[in-house]
């Protein structure tokens, strides 16, 4: 191999819709010599301009940023880059959102909570061609596939499953947005936004928003630092 080749830094966009986290990712690639951060994306449009435009070997994709599903982020950064290398960052560990992106054609999965050898450890391994998740994910599919139960989420409570759609609105109504700010966002009427939300409630068993809250607190959907950063 050439050596001004083997040299050539990796490329890495990061897309997330919080300031705090693409800067704290940033920070924890930077001692990396090998590794360059080109570019930030806080929503869909931005991120498929950027990954156009800026052409990364690896992009670092939030599994919840405005404006787009997450399985339909990953497909719109194949086509326009069908060599990049995926990989999703989240504080959610729910087993069939996993499958889902796993299946969608992410190379990688790392917690927010990981530390800074394993983040860049993960970008050095799918720009190698490998995959990497986190322990814990990987741990949560085994446990799965031995239990032969899909619908269980690492918090232990709930067998209830949200989509992609559903899960960005209830962050949404955990960040106190209105119908009309869920609409705007999602590009999606508000009379579906009012049956998404009637529907997350029923699987949810709530009756209101300070329950749709509880309830994702409780099971790991959203942290208190996804609220204080939300607010």
């Amino acid at each position: 191999m050439n050596e001004s080749m083997s040299l050539k830094p990796i490329r890495v966009l990061i897309a997330d819709d919080h300031p705090v986290i693409l800067e704290g990712l940033a920070l924890l690639l930077k001692p990396a010599k090998n590794i360059t951060v080109i570019g930030f994306a806080r929503n869909a449009e931005e991120l498929n301009l950027k990954a156009a435009t800026l052409r990364p070997d690896v992009v670092i994709l939030d599994v919840i940023i405005p404006n787009c599903l997450a399985s339909n982020n990953i497909k719109a950064l194949q086509k326009i880059l069908p060599e990049v290398r995926i990989i999703c960052c989240s504080g959610m560990t729910l087993n069939d959102q996993i499958r889902s992106l796993i299946n969608a054609g992410i190379d990688g999965f790392v917690l927010k909570t990981a530390v800074a050898g394993e983040l860049r450890a993960a970008v050095e391994t799918v720009f190698a061609g490998g995959n990497y998740f986190s322990q814990e994910i990987t741990d949560i599919l085994i446990r799965s596939l031995r239990q032969n139960e899909p619908e269980k989420t690492a918090a232990g409570e709930g067998s209830e499953q949200f989509s992609d759609k559903e899960l960005s609105v209830i962050r949404m109504i955990c960040e106190e947005k209105s119908v009309k700010e869920m609409s705007e966002q999602t590009k999606i009427n508000a009379r579906t936004i009012e049956s998404i939300k009637i529907r997350i409630m029923k699987k949810m068993s709530v009756h209101n928003v300070a329950g749709v809250v509880s309830y994702a607190l409780r099971n790991k959907y959203i942290s208190l630092d996804d609220l204080s950063l939300g607010s």
